[in-house]
């Protein structure tokens, strides 16, 4: 019997010691994917979205306008507004935090323009004195909604 219980303690050991081993590199690996040291307002080179101005303006066009069009929808139209979201850039090129400086929006609709941003794809990361940095990055996003009269006006 007590050969059972040391086989036991053995198997129970080596249990613990792979799940610490599993979690500590999964912390390390997820470490280095999300976290930025240090995080530079301003650059030498700027994060570039794809091909620029174009893509940009691609990316709004088909995730942004549809949030932005049913928030009108719900909040009554009549409103012009920007978004201004400040995006920071990780080295890899992935959007790794959104805060919006102008936005008066329903939460609701706040999350889901995160989420939107979070999910772009493409970035090149900022340099500074030659090295590739995290960054953030204001984007401007206006918008304009209008109600028709009762004569379709």
């Amino acid at each position: 019997m007590p050969v059972l219980s040391i086989n036991r303690k053995n198997i129970f050991m080596k249990i613990r010691f792979f799940l610490a081993l599993l979690i500590l590199s999964t912390g390390v690996f997820a470490q280095k994917a999300t976290k930025c040291a240090k995080i530079f307002i301003q650059t030498d080179v700027q994060a570039t979205y794809r091909n620029g101005e174009k893509d940009i303006t691609k990316f709004y066009h088909d995730a942004i306008l549809p949030i932005l069009t049913a928030y009108l929808n719900v909040d009554g139209g009549g409103v012009i507004g920007s978004l201004r979201p400040r995006l920071t850039i990780n080295t890899n090129g992935k959007v790794m935090d959104v805060k919006f400086t102008d936005l008066n929006i329903l939460p609701e609709f706040e999350q889901k323009l995160k989420v939107e941003f979070l999910k772009m794809e493409g970035w090149k990361p900022g340099k500074n004195k030659k090295k590739v940095v995290c960054s953030t990055i204001v984007l401007p996003v206006y918008y304009v909604s209008w109600k028709r009269t009762s004569t379709g006006r």
